[in-house]
């Protein structure tokens, strides 16, 4: 059942890549989403690992590996309010720090 949620979880940062390739942009709300699906792998103890392993191969990689190990660096909560509230501050962060790097 892991491998399955791993799978649809990693098809779905795959899918905001692509995206975000295809309209040759740098999209803060497709990079703050592909950030909240990471954080929530992360809370939910999805291996680092794993998750580097399913990036594809392009110019972007790491700016998303630079994402992977800021959630990492965040602690694993076992609330779930308090996961909620690392996820929203993660991705907000994430988007803030985004919208600040482009609009310059």
């Amino acid at each position: 059942m892991k491998k399955i949620i791993t799978i649809i979880i990693m098809a779905i940062i795959v899918g905001i890549f692509t995206n975000a390739q295809a309209e040759e942009r740098f999209p803060c709300k497709d990079l703050s989403d592909a950030a909240e699906t990471i954080m929530k792998c992360r809370q939910d103890g999805m291996k680092m690992s794993l998750i580097i392993e399913a990036l594809p191969e392009n110019e972007v990689k790491n700016i998303f590996i630079s994402i992977v190990q800021d959630a990492y660096d965040v602690p694993r909560f076992e609330t779930e309010k308090n996961k909620r509230k690392a996820v929203i501050d993660f991705t907000n962060s994430v988007y803030l720090e985004c919208s600040k790097a482009t609009s310059k």
